[in-house]
């Protein structure tokens, strides 16, 4: 029988860096189960952008101390690769109606630490001269934002915490949380049980059929969201990245000359275990159309690959 301290589940991004975190702090006697391989969920499926602009408090220092404190040192504080390619710049664009809390929040990021400052259509123009800006009356820009790899983060994270004694299992599936006298005492798993007083679940949109079993309701919701990377044609450079809710999407550079695009709709009460890997042709339609009206020099953009992926979404759509 496996025997921990600590039972952790899932070997996403959360579950890595929490067993990174507790070998750090000296608890090492730490097993984490993964059904696949590190990164294979949700992590593998992010878009990676790393940015400060959210609507509370709490949000903004996590990113803003996670940026300052880990991705910026990260091969000091962790070793490996994060993939952090930062000071691309981020667009905040917001409908007119949006202005006043647009500002409630770059004060407040401000507040935090963010380097981050209003800017007119004009000033957009001359930060991001590929943009049609016709529709803009004023925007966010954050200059140290950027994006990163996902996979190579979490990775990293458990390499990191292996070399500090915790053990991985990766292609061991978790059945169940076993309790007695009220208490946990371990996981059943597909090779066998696991004894741990302590268990960790960091599933993502699996955890509330796990934990749905001992009759606890975990309000998370699997969402499925595509993703579309287009090949910009050569007139168009290198460009800053953009959370646009005018258009309700959001680009960044991926690679040396592709362009990364997604949009806020996804489809609500998703199968985790079964869902289509491939955006569908209506959403290849409508990025194109939406990143073609926002950049004009898109239009000749060709099709590269596209990825789909599950969020966990809670009722206030906050971690």
């Amino acid at each position: 029988m496996i025997t921990a301290d600590v039972a952790v589940v899932g070997g996403g991004v959360h579950g890595a860096s929490t067993a990174f975190n507790l070998a750090e702090r000296g608890v090492t006697n730490v097993a984490v189960f993964e059904k696949s391989f590190i990164g294979a969920g949700a992590t593998g499926k992010s878009s990676g952008l790393v940015r400060f602009h959210y609507t509370n408090v709490q949000e903004v220092t996590l990113t803003w101390v996670s940026y300052r404190d880990w991705f910026l040192v990260w091969k000091e504080r962790v070793g490996g690769e994060c993939g952090l390619v930062d000071h691309v710049g981020m667009l905040r664009i917001v409908p007119e109606h949006h202005v006043t809390n647009l500002r409630g929040a770059l004060a407040m990021m401000r507040a935090v630490g963010v380097d981050t400052y209003e800017v007119d259509a004009q000033q957009v123009r001359e930060i991001e001269p590929q943009l049609d800006v016709s529709d803009i009356t004023v925007a966010g820009f954050e200059p140290q934002s950027g994006y990163a790899d996902p996979s190579s983060t979490a990775v990293s994270l458990m390499e990191a915490a292996r070399q500090r004694g915790v053990r991985l299992f990766q292609g061991v599936e978790v059945h169940g949380v076993k309790v007695e006298g009220g208490r946990v005492v371990g996981l059943e798993t597909s090779a066998g049980d696991v004894s741990a007083p302590v268990v960790l679940v960091a599933n993502n949109a699996w955890a509330p059929r796990l934990l749905g079993k001992l009759g606890v309701d975990v309000p998370i919701s699997p969402e499925w969201h595509q993703v579309a990377v287009f090949y910009r044609p050569p007139s168009v450079g290198r460009h800053v990245m953009c959370i646009d809710s005018i258009l309700d999407m959001y680009f960044r550079i991926e690679g040396q000359n592709m362009t990364l695009l997604g949009t806020g709709e996804g489809k609500p009460h998703a199968d985790p275990d079964s869902y289509d890997s491939r955006p569908t042709m209506e959403f290849w339609a409508e990025a194109a159309e939406k990143l073609t009206q926002r950049m004009p020099a898109m239009a000749d953009a060709g099709a590269g690959r596209g990825m789909t992926g599950i969020y966990d979404v809670t009722p206030d759509g906050k971690p």
